[in-house]
C-alpha cells in the first residue's frame, strides 16, 4: 500500500502513529501502547479519528485543569499544607492584609526605643480620638506598635498582658523583653500549624527595656516569627520606608535624632 503522508502524535497514553491511505480515504491507525509491545491495528474514518483525538485531547486538558484548581484550592483553604514552592499561602494572605494597613516604624536609640504609627481616617466622618489605637501598653517596660487587623491584635495584646502579669506575680519581677515577645510568637505559631485556625492578620513592632539587654526593638510577622532590629517599618510602604531608615540611620543615635529618620521614613 503506497503511504502519500504519515503524522505522529504524542499523548499521554502513549505513542500515536498513523499513516494515511489517500486512495480509499481511510486511515491506517496503529496505536503502541509502548515501545516493543503489541501493535494493535484500526481502520478508521479520517473524520473520526481526528475527533477522537481532539475529544481526547480537550478530556486530557479538562481533566488536568479541574485537578490542579482542586489542588490549588487545598492549599488555599488548610493552613497546614504547603504548596508545591513551600509556602503557607494563608500566612501570606495574612501578610498581604497587614500590607494594606497604616504603617508603623520603629527606632532603636542608644537612650530609648522610639515607636510612631499612622492611624488611617477612612472617612471625615470617623472620630479619631475614639477609633481603634495603633500604640498598646503592655507592660510598665514593654510597649507595641501594630499594623494589621486590630481585631487580632487586641486579642494578643491581652494575652501579652496576662502573660507579663503572671511572670511578675510568678518571680516579684518584669519579664525580660524577648521572653515575653517569643511566648507571643509561639502563640501566632500554633495558628498556623493545626488545622482549623486561621493566622492573625497582625504585625508587631515590640519596643522594651530590661537588666540583661537595655533597651531592645523587636518585629514580629504573622507566621510567629521574630528578630531584634535597629529600626524597622511594618504595614503599608513599608519597603520604601525600611530603605530611608537604612540609609539614614546611625548607631549612636539619640531619641532627639531620631526625628530625621521618621520624616524621611
Amino acid at each position: 500500500m503506497h503511504v502519500h503522508q504519515g503524522i505522529a502524535i504524542d499523548l499521554v497514553s502513549g505513542l500515536f502513529m498513523a499513516s494515511f491511505n489517500v486512495q480509499s480515504n481511510s486511515l491506517r491507525f496503529m496505536h503502541q501502547i509502548y515501545p516493543g509491545s503489541n501493535v494493535s491495528l484500526w481502520h478508521l474514518p479520517l473524520e473520526d479519528f481526528v475527533l477522537t483525538i481532539v475529544c481526547r485531547k480537550k478530556f486530557f486538558l479538562d481533566s488536568l485543569v479541574a485537578h490542579k484548581f482542586t489542588m490549588s484550592r487545598r492549599y488555599d483553604s488548610r493552613t497546614t499544607i504547603f504548596s508545591p514552592e513551600g509556602r503557607l499561602n494563608q500566612v501570606e494572605y495574612a501578610m498581604e492584609a497587614i500590607g494594606n494597613a497604616g504603617s508603623a516604624i520603629g527606632i532603636l536609640a542608644k537612650d530609648g526605643v522610639l515607636l510612631v504609627g499612622e492611624k488611617k481616617v477612612t472617612s471625615k466622618l470617623l472620630q479619631t480620638s475614639t477609633s481603634t489605637e495603633k500604640m498598646y501598653k503592655i507592660d510598665d517596660h514593654i510597649a507595641c506598635a501594630v499594623a494589621g487587623m486590630m481585631s487580632d491584635a487586641n486579642i494578643l495584646i491581652n494575652t501579652a498582658r496576662v502573660q507579663a502579669q503572671r511572670f511578675a506575680f510568678a518571680y516579684q519581677e518584669s519579664m525580660p523583653v524577648e521572653q515575653l515577645v517569643q511566648s507571643l510568637c509561639d502563640t501566632k505559631q500554633g495558628y498556623t500549624q493545626f488545622g482549623g485556625l486561621r493566622p492573625f492578620g497582625v504585625s508587631f513592632l515590640f519596643a522594651g527595656w530590661d537588666k540583661n539587654y537595655g533597651f531592645q526593638l523587636y518585629m514580629s510577622d504573622p507566621s510567629g516569627n521574630y528578630s531584634g532590629w535597629k529600626a524597622a517599618a511594618v504595614g503599608a510602604n513599608n519597603q520604601p520606608a525600611q530603605s530611608m531608615l537604612k540609609q539614614d540611620y546611625k548607631d549612636d543615635m539619640t531619641r532627639g535624632s531620631c526625628s530625621t529618620c521618621f520624616e524621611g521614613a
